[in-house]
């Protein structure tokens, strides 16, 4: 025997996600999304600049910043996506927080080739040095 599929609106609170510990609401989502783009943008700035423990540092920061909130900008979206797929306003929310997730990922690219081009020796010199030591 099959049974009923419930609308979203017939389910209990208590069997429904929190979404509120990521954003407030779809618009509070909007405001990181765009917010992205900035942080996208510092991230990338570090292209090139990647040859000593300061600058190492400083782009892990911008870079574990980033990749959090696209984390969440993306968690966010597929879970509103997820609530009812039939909804064309969540179904965009996704496809652009997945489209932001590949443009940061492409923006910071070229960290592993930049660093681990210095060769072994200037290498083993910046890991060691302090300034990585939580990394």
């Amino acid at each position: 025997m099959s049974e009923k599929v419930l609308e979203r609106s017939m389910i209990e609170d208590q069997y429904k996600w929190d979404l509120s510990t990521l954003f407030e609401n779809d618009g509070r989502w909007e405001e990181a999304f765009s917010a992205l783009d900035q942080k996208i943008e510092e991230a990338a700035g570090y292209k090139g600049r990647l040859n000593n423990a300061a600058e190492i540092r400083s782009f892990l920061e911008v870079l574990y910043s980033l990749l959090s909130d696209v984390n969440n900008v993306f968690t966010y979206a597929f879970l509103r996506n997820s609530e009812d797929t039939r909804v064309s306003s969540c179904q965009a929310m996704y496809a652009k927080s997945y489209g932001k997730y590949v443009r940061a990922m492409t923006a910071v690219a070229f960290f592993r080739p930049e660093v681990l081009s210095l060769g072994e020796e200037k290498l083993r010199s910046i890991i060691d040095d302090e300034l990585l030591a939580p990394y």
